[in-house]
């Protein structure tokens, strides 16, 4: 008799042309250049040096304090982040979760039933599908559109309204796409979330690096127009995707917000993830968050400029504006994107994402990550040009 898996995991397992190309140059000891990395511990920085992120050896590591929300301590130095940031957060509105990943899951048992939609932009992140999946919740894409830079398409949001979504992803920075939320943007956001009762979930983790000095990058912790969840977490911030640590910000109307800490804590005594060592380790590491900031903001910064240069030439290739994050999309005119990263990679050993995986509509966008050390990320530049 077969097993009976749930439903919800009746994924399609088998491989694409993109990762059966891959595996086989894997399997031929062939070196490729990845231009899909999205961690930066593999990308040569030097901060992993430094000491300051080697050192766990606390004598309170040895004591088990279980706290719904997390240490005291390590939330208050997320809120010393904030502050920075001239954005006041108390520690009682801070959630500590193990991961992003994690916080989504959290908010979407507590605001949705099964079968309710999640509304997230596109192109944007595939990982919401699965975690709506895993939470028997579905996500519908609302638009954002492209004229010189990205930005939403409120036409398409409004199209949402009849759904009754149960809550609406912004990611600021949007990834790939790089772009933040305009103030514009901020109060239709707002609006939809009033007139629908619609949560926001915005999700941060590339805040911290915007390309243009900052200016853009205004964080939603602060929201207290309606209902809002912000997220982030170590993973970006300090180039550490290993140590396991992320938060949400709980602001809005303060009986709504005071109503969803109180659920939200039973939903985070369930499962006490965040482990101890990390959250002492915590407040010193914020403390010198702009050292980590500062060397990837640099290279990211540095490999886009070199992007431009490079394809400047080339008539038929386009980098698509962005103002932050890790990545790049680059539109190629003529390519089939999933066809093109296959044959990149068996004549040229060079890895990039497929626009599709982002949901992009037309077929000729690739993502890469700008990540790499210089000289590697020219290198496989290069060769997609040619």
């Amino acid at each position: 008799m077969p097993l009976n898996f749930s439903d919800r995991t009746a994924w399609n397992h088998s491989q694409n042309a993109l990762t059966q190309a891959l595996e086989s140059k894997r399997r031929e000891q062939i070196p490729v250049i990845d231009l899909t990395v999205s961690n930066p511990t593999l990308c040569e920085f030097d901060y992993t040096k430094n000491p300051l992120f080697q050192n766990l050896n606390d004598t309170q590591n040895k004591i088990y304090q279980p706290n719904p929300q997390g240490l005291l301590a390590a939330r208050e130095a997320v809120a010393r982040y904030y502050a920075d940031k001239n954005i006041e957060v108390s520690p009682g509105q801070i959630f500590l979760t193990s991961s992003t990943s994690e916080a989504y899951t959290y908010l979407f048992r507590l605001l949705g039933n099964v079968g309710d939609k999640i509304l997230a932009p596109s192109p944007g992140y595939p990982l919401f599908d699965t975690l709506a999946e895993l939470n028997d919740l579905s996500i519908q894409k609302y638009a954002l559109c492209y004229e010189k830079t990205w930005r939403l398409d409120d036409q398409s949001l409004a199209n949402f309204s009849e759904i009754r979504p149960k809550a609406l992803i912004w990611v600021n920075p949007n990834n790939p796409t790089g772009n933040f939320a305009s103030a514009d943007e901020r109060e239709i956001l707002n609006h939809f979330s009033l007139q629908n009762s619609c949560p926001l979930i915005i999700d941060e983790v590339f805040l911290d690096f915007c390309w243009e000095g900052g200016a853009k990058a205004k964080s939603f912790a602060g929201n207290k127009k309606s209902l809002t969840f912000t997220l982030s977490g170590i993973s970006k911030i300090l180039g550490l995707p290993q140590m396991k640590l992320s938060w949400i910000v709980v602001s809005g109307p303060q009986e709504a917000a005071a109503e969803a800490c109180r659920r939200l804590e039973v939903i985070a005594d369930a499962h006490l993830s965040v482990g101890t060592p990390v959250q002492h380790a915590l407040p010193g590491w914020l403390e010198n968050r702009k050292v980590v900031i500062s060397e990837i903001l640099s290279r990211v910064q540095k490999n886009y400029f070199e992007l431009l240069k490079i394809t400047a030439p080339h008539a038929k290739v386009k980098v698509l504006n962005a103002s932050g994050g890790w990545y790049a999309a680059l539109k190629i005119d003529g390519i089939q994107d999933e066809k093109f990263g296959v044959r990149l990679l068996k004549e040229k050993n060079v890895l990039v994402h497929p626009g599709y995986l982002f949901d992009f509509d037309e077929e000729d966008v690739i993502v890469v990550s700008l990540l790499l050390p210089g000289e590697q990320f020219t290198r496989g530049i290069c060769r997609v040009m040619e």
